[in-house]
């Protein structure tokens, strides 16, 4: 199948399996992962030195521009370790889900 006929979930699960089990493979870790791509929409969307997700103000981990970034290479199913930084600060961890 052409990559751009991937699902969300599947692109997921490319980029779970990239990451050499740092992120599990599992549907919980997928909702959670769905969740960090939210904070990272708030992030690249917003300018200044801080974001906001699900109504709380949160510092950035990341650059505006290094969130537009990572959303590409997400969608294009490759993996970046920087969702990491996102999702800690967001509190979301993407691991341990076995």
């Amino acid at each position: 199948m052409r990559k751009q006929k991937w699902s969300p979930y599947d692109k997921f699960m490319v980029v779970a399996d990239q990451s050499n089990g740092k992120i599990s493979g599992t549907f919980t870790s997928y909702q959670e992962y769905k969740e960090v791509l939210e904070a990272l929409q708030s992030i690249s969307d917003t300018n200044g030195p801080e974001f906001k997700y699900k109504g709380n103000i949160y510092n950035k981990p990341i650059t505006s521009d290094k969130a537009r970034g990572i959303l590409e290479q997400l969608d294009n199913a490759y993996y970046h370790k920087e969702l990491f930084a996102v999702s800690k600060r967001i509190k979301i961890n993407l691991v341990d889900h076995g």
